[in-house]
């Protein structure tokens, strides 16, 4: 019975989260048909940047790294102060997500400054984005409640709810942009009302079930308790490392607002191709981490040495999926983009800016796919500091690889810039994870040439049947993907990759019940 519960409630997240995807998907295609690139897009991308960073480090990333454990453990060994570090936490977030909304609303003009700089020199602009942030900056209070509300509701083992939030988000944005902004033509204040809307849609669910349980959704007494020293510790370099990953994204929007240098519309630009570049690593990468942390954290305490086995399998299966998505993209970048997005206000000078760099994206992707899978490696080995480390020394070396290739590329040179940051911290996490478990041999490395040459095979198909192609439609981008899958499924049979034979002998023996792991 709990495994149908544990399979049941898996299911239906997994199913939450697709609808989610397409959603979110749905929500930015609508953005980009009203908006395009221009001065509204750039405005409430920069606007929105800004509390995300905290959503990341508040909400997601201290429900994930320090609120459940701690919670867990008090549940388990000491349930007579589980309530009361409940409330602790309640009130002391409360505290946090006032005061973070308050003094973010007052200081909008100084944080638009800061961030993007370039702004400064269009007073229309400015002035736009301070107003877009002034109201959307409150949105860190429904996240951050959202996030501690999903750190009890999981530690009690509910996940439905939680699992809502982020598919009912997208559709209040929908809502909101359909109404306001296509039929009453009100850009601006469809984006505020759609963040508000989204903002009180994550809860909705939540403090229903959170009552449901008997727990108050706000706490207004003050309340202290030990626990929260634990929580604040074990957050540490999860904050830290959070913080140097939104460094990489300010430091791009930074230097994306200099229009004078990288051209105009450069903030929408990047997010576009961003947003396009995340759905594989999502699809593949995100997931197959996921799915081996539990394990090789396992492993580390059962079974030391097979933790460079399973590592290696991992890898590999995403280096599988991820190249060949990456030889996809970056043979078809304009394509997609304009089929996508191509429409309303994102006209053909929106679709140039964003496929250049939705292209240097493409070329970082088995990378940033590998650093997931490493990072999750490390903590698998409780060590945090690592991924930490690196992970500044590839800020610093963005940072100076965006003031060299800026000027040449312009834009574009700010996703090259990224591209090669996040291949020299794939190359430094490769060599102190091999330090530690030596899962690099003479076979895997192999096996990585031959995905590499199948890609290679996707990349020049795919260029060759788009170029020649005098128009960009929804068919063409389909006869697209099945000449690169048809390209790719050729060079696995002509190099005999084993990943794929893995997935002949899935696909033969599944109905079975005798799947079989490659060894």
């Amino acid at each position: 019975m709990h495994h149908r519960k544990v399979f049941r409630n898996a299911g239906f997240i997994g199913l939450a989260t697709l609808i989610s995807r397409i959603l979110g998907f749905l929500r930015d295609i609508l953005i980009a048909a009203l908006l395009g690139t221009g001065p509204v897009a750039q405005a409430f991308f920069v606007a929105f940047r800004i509390p995300n960073l905290f959503r990341d480090i508040i909400a997601e990333g201290a429900a994930n790294s320090a609120i459940i454990p701690v919670l867990a453990e008090y549940k388990n060994q000491r349930s007579s102060e589980y309530r009361n570090l409940i409330k602790a936490i309640q009130f002391n977030i409360l505290v946090i997500l006032l005061s973070l909304s308050l003094t973010g609303s007052c200081l909008s003009p100084v944080l638009v400054s800061i961030i993007a700089p370039g702004f400064l020199s269009d007073p229309s602009l400015y002035q736009l984005t301070v107003h877009l942030l002034r109201w959307i900056f409150p949105f860190i209070f429904f996240v951050g409640l959202f996030g501690l509300n999903m750190s009890i509701l999981h530690t009690e083992e509910r996940f439905i709810s939680t699992a809502l939030g982020q598919p009912l988000f997208n559709l209040s944005m929908i809502i909101s942009l359909l109404i306001f902004g296509f039929k009453l033509h009100q850009e601006s204040l469809a984006l505020i009302i759609g963040v508000w809307a989204g903002g009180l849609a994550l809860l909705f669910g939540q403090i229903i079930e959170i009552n449901r349980l008997g727990y108050k959704a706000i706490n207004l007494r003050p309340t202290f308790h030990p626990g929260i020293k634990r929580i604040l510790y074990l957050l540490g370099p999860r904050v830290l490392g959070t913080i140097i990953y939104h460094l990489n994204i300010l430091a791009d929007t930074i230097l994306a607002s200099l229009s004078s240098i990288v051209g105009e519309g450069g903030i929408a630009g990047i997010y576009y191709a961003n947003r396009l570049m995340q759905f594989p690593l999502a699809l593949f990468s995100v997931s197959v981490a996921q799915a081996t942390l539990p394990r090789l954290s396992h492993l580390s305490h059962q079974n030391p040495e097979q933790i460079s086995s399973t590592f290696r399998q991992s890898l590999e299966l995403v280096l599988f999926l991820i190249l060949p998505s990456a030889a996809f993209l970056a043979g078809s970048n304009q394509m997609v983009v304009d089929v996508l997005l191509g429409r309303g206000r994102f006209d053909q000078f929106s679709v140039e800016i964003t496929s250049s760099v939705l292209f240097f994206y493409s070329l970082g992707l088995p990378f940033f796919a590998g650093i997931k899978m490493l990072v999750s490696g490390f903590h698998s080995l409780q060590d945090t500091k690592t991924p930490v480390k690196t992970a500044g020394i590839s800020l610093v070396i963005n940072i100076i690889l965006n003031l060299i290739l800026m000027f040449p590329l312009r834009l574009a040179g700010l996703a090259l810039a990224s591209s090669i940051s996040g291949g020299i911290n794939f190359l430094l996490l490769t060599a102190l994870f091999q330090r530690r478990v030596g899962f690099i041999s003479k076979e895997f490395l192999v096996e990585i040439t031959k995905i590499v040459l199948s890609s290679a095979i996707v990349f020049f198909l795919v260029s060759y049947q788009i170029g020649h192609q005098s128009t960009y439609t929804w068919t063409g981008l389909l006869r697209a993907i099945l000449v690169g899958a048809g390209g790719y499924l050729i060079g696995c049979g002509l190099f005999k990759i084993r990943m794929w034979r893995f997935f002949i002998q899935w696909a033969v023996n599944k109905a079975f019940g005798n799947v079989r792991y490659y060894r």
